[in-house]
């Protein structure tokens, strides 16, 4: 019997320690979906790094992971990230739910141009985004909780004009059921207070009202008139929705 309890002492103890050195290199291909790749693996699946990956058409590089073991304890599988998406740069600490969502905390960095378009077509925007969100929290794909404040530099529309109409603030906060956020202007050619809603089944409403200012362009100040009659204070209603 005491020979037993040994053994059973020395194989967790060994268990332990191959788990803890297990290469990443040979873990990750039983973690990863199949439609990601990734090159240049090197260290454990605890504390590792690896030279690119692409996932969904998006290219990643210098992909780094920590992983923080205090969390098992709140039910939690939880690491600490950074990589460059493109040419842009994030870092955020992760975690895995025994409920199957997946939070971000601290997640802040920048996305270049280029890379929206990408990652959701359906916008029809593009621009330089900056990221500083204190939480969120996903289910498959579908935002339940954002915390934070997104920048949008040189914001393009698909089908307003080829040209940047400037600096627009995202502040997002989140309530019981839905996302909301609210979408102001800095040193923009276009004068905008809006909304942004997001339920927990993803569909979005973006609204709110626009109006010219003395540095918008004449081209769209003719576009603006596609959105209807202006109030009296010269804004117009804009209003677009679909779902995520």
């Amino acid at each position: 019997m005491i020979k037993k309890k040994y053994f059973l002492i020395l194989f967790a103890v060994s268990l332990v320690g191959l788990i803890n050195y297990l290469p990443a290199k040979t873990a990750l291909p039983w973690i990863i979906t199949k439609d990601t790749l990734i090159n240049g693996v090197s260290g454990t699946i605890w504390n590792g790094n690896a030279s690119e990956a692409i996932h969904e058409k998006v290219y990643f590089r210098d992909i780094k992971w920590r992983f923080n073991p205090e969390k098992i304890l709140l039910g939690h599988l939880s690491f600490d990230i950074s990589l460059y998406p493109l040419n842009g740069y994030l870092e955020t600490q992760i975690n895995k739910n025994i409920d199957r969502t997946i939070e971000f905390n601290n997640l802040k960095g920048f996305l270049s141009a280029g890379t929206l378009p990408i990652i959701a077509s359906y916008l029809g925007v593009d621009g330089h985004i900056e990221l500083a969100i204190k939480h969120l929290k996903l289910r498959e794909n579908i935002p339940l909780k954002i915390d934070g404040d997104i920048i949008i530099k040189n914001l393009t529309i698909s089908g307003l004009s080829n040209q940047s109409i400037g600096n627009y603030v995202i502040k997002l906060r989140p309530t019981k059921e839905n996302v909301i956020g609210s979408i102001e202007g800095e040193n923009a050619l276009l004068d905008v207070a809006g909304t942004l809603k997001v339920d927990n089944t993803g569909n979005y409403l973006i609204s709110g009202v626009v109006a010219p200012n003395v540095f918008t362009p004449n081209d769209i100040k003719v576009f603006l008139n596609f959105l209807g009659s202006a109030n009296d204070k010269n804004q117009r209603e804009f209003r677009f929705e679909g779902k995520l």
